[in-house]
């Protein structure tokens, strides 16, 4: 069984589309060596959740041009 370190569910459980069952990783986060943090697996839903909240931020009010 996978799990999913954010949603803490199996992303291949209930998952139709054939595609996702076989890559069902969006985000994989690897620490550098030696700092003995664990790697992290984010299903597609998760990826999307916090590119979502990322993009809804403010992050992109940063990059518009600003008037002068």
């Amino acid at each position: 069984m996978i799990i999913c370190d954010l949603c803490k569910r199996d992303p291949v459980a209930n998952e139709k589309n054939e595609a996702l069952k076989n890559q069902p990783w969006g985000i994989i986060m690897t620490p550098p060596l030696g700092s003995g943090r664990p790697e992290m697996r984010l299903c597609w839903r998760c990826t999307q959740a916090v590119f979502q909240t990322w993009m809804m931020s403010g992050y992109l009010e940063d990059l518009k041009p600003k008037p002068e």
